[in-house]
């Protein structure tokens, strides 16, 4: 199964039952997508631009239990989160520790230490898949979160 994951590509290795096991950064089925680091930060920003549907990961590694993390969509788009409890965890839309499905556009969208319950100094990696088509034209969107 892995030679269809474009063998990891390169970012990880086959398991016994021909899922990919991404090293550090690596995220995604295939490993094909490199996590944004947020390791020690409790206050960074970052802009994401995007055309169409795609997805991004975030990944945070946090040294105090004094932080927080926002997204947001600036456009028309909603998108989705997928959070996978772990500086090492690789969620998806399958597998996942919290879920925030279809945020709305220009909500903003806010977690901490608390709301996510996750033990004090436990890192998280946030999946995040920005909807960017319009339904009925197929007309890519782009995007900025």
């Amino acid at each position: 199964m892995c030679a269809a994951m474009n063998n990891c590509s390169g970012q990880g290795t086959c398991n016994q039952f021909g899922f990919c096991e991404c090293s550090s950064l690596a995220k995604g089925a295939d490993c094909a997508h490199t996590a944004v680091s947020f390791k020690g930060a409790n206050s960074s920003s970052i802009s994401v631009p995007t055309n169409g549907t795609q997805w991004f990961y975030l990944q945070h590694e946090p040294t105090s239990p004094q932080w927080s993390m926002s997204l947001q969509s600036n456009t028309s788009s909603s998108f989705s989160v997928y959070v996978g409890y772990g500086a090492d965890s690789n969620p998806d839309q399958y597998t996942y520790d919290a879920m925030y499905k279809d945020v709305a556009p220009g909500r903003t969208l806010s977690f901490t230490e608390q709301s996510l319950g996750l033990a004090p100094g436990t890192g998280f990696v946030a999946a995040v898949q920005v909807h960017g088509y319009l339904t009925g034209s197929n007309t890519a969107l782009e995007n900025l979160v």
